[in-house]
């Protein structure tokens, strides 16, 4: 939520709201991707059989 507020604010100065919301979702996908990623290591880790 806080990217997305950081990214309200610039697109009301810089009125560059293409790029900087664009932004917003590649930085989203990523925090994403390394929270999927982790939990797979530690799903392997500490898999139970």
């Amino acid at each position: 939520a806080e990217i997305t507020k950081q990214a309200m604010s610039l697109t009301a100065i810089t009125l560059n709201g293409l790029q900087i919301y664009t932004l917003d979702g590649v930085l989203y996908f990523i925090i994403y991707k390394v929270f999927t990623l982790l939990a797979g290591v530690f799903e392997k880790k500490y898999r139970i059989s």
